[in-house]
């Protein structure tokens, strides 16, 4: 079975995707808690703006309300 490095280094390999569809697709799926542990959906976002940095920041713009909800501290 996979090891849960293995499914982390596979799912920082998507992040350098150069396919725009499955880069918005993997950006989607960083949000969906039963897809992608939300502990590393900052680590997803990271590594993803390393090659693919305007995606990246207009993804975090159009989701900022639910990112702020997510991980916002007071």
């Amino acid at each position: 079975g996979s090891t849960a490095a293995d499914r982390t280094s596979a799912l920082y390999a998507l992040c350098y995707t150069t396919d725009s569809a499955l880069l918005s697709r993997l950006l989607d799926l960083s949000l969906d808690k039963t897809q992608i542990r939300a502990q590393d959906t900052a680590s997803v976002l990271i590594v993803a703006a390393r090659n693919n940095r305007e995606a990246v920041w207009n993804f975090m713009e159009l989701k900022y309300d639910e990112l702020k909800a997510r991980y916002a501290t007071e």
